[in-house]
């Protein structure tokens, strides 16, 4: 019993590591957050394999639906740009949609080791909250000084790039994985004095905000 509970534990902290790592593969380019996510990928299909399931729910036939709707709108797109001109054989949508697939399986994989606790919410959680707070205080460091905290500078004029080097994506990454920070505090942070947190929280929203406001990205804002 006990070599079963080490070894439950040992596959819930390994597979919490490459969820973990997301952002990290985010940040680092295409090529190693697709190879991380085709990592989760296998590894929720060898627990498919070991018997682990999860009950089909009415919000799961949505997200296959709006899958299929995206690869036959891309076929649609795809016969059409071809047929308008026969010495055409543009297969860029179809193969983008095709590729996009793998958000689905990420979709299920998730499912199905959140319904059967393979994963450590804390783990991830404040994996993510760490990540986006260096990012963003990356962000505010650039901007006042040229360069980052590694030392990078920025290509553009009015944007701050961060850790993303050439790409002025910093502003979304921020939007996007912020909302780990609040739900970190929120969830596993204990405070005896609930303005402590409500303080805390403000002083994160406002540090997040202006990162934002600094990496130049406005639809993030």
């Amino acid at each position: 019993t006990t070599f079963i509970y080490l070894s439950y534990v040992s596959k819930k902290n390994f597979l919490s590591l490459f969820v973990s790592a997301i952002p990290i593969s985010y940040i680092l380019g295409n090529f190693i957050l697709n190879l991380n996510i085709l990592f989760i990928i296998i590894f929720g299909l060898i627990n498919y394999i070991q018997g682990f399931r999860f009950k089909f729910l009415n919000i799961d036939k949505i997200v296959i639906f709006f899958f299929v709707y995206i690869l036959f709108t891309s076929v649609w797109n795809t016969i059409e740009i071809n047929y308008s001109n026969s010495n055409l054989n543009n297969y860029y949508i179809l193969n983008k949609s095709i590729l996009f697939l793998r958000y689905l399986f990420l979709y299920f994989t998730m499912r199905l080791l959140v319904e059967n606790k393979l994963i450590d919410y804390k783990i991830i959680f404040y994996s993510y909250s760490v990540i986006v707070s260096f990012v963003s205080i990356d962000i505010i460091f650039q901007f006042f000084n040229s360069k980052d905290l590694l030392g990078f500078t920025s290509p553009y004029l009015h944007k701050h790039t961060g850790p993303f080097l050439d790409e002025a994506i910093a502003g979304g990454f921020i939007q996007r994985f912020s909302l780990f920070i609040f739900y970190t505090f929120i969830m596993f942070a204990s405070f005896k004095n609930i303005a402590s947190k409500i303080y805390l929280l403000s002083l994160i929203f406002f540090i997040l905000s202006i990162s934002i406001i600094f990496s130049g990205n406005r639809m993030p804002l």
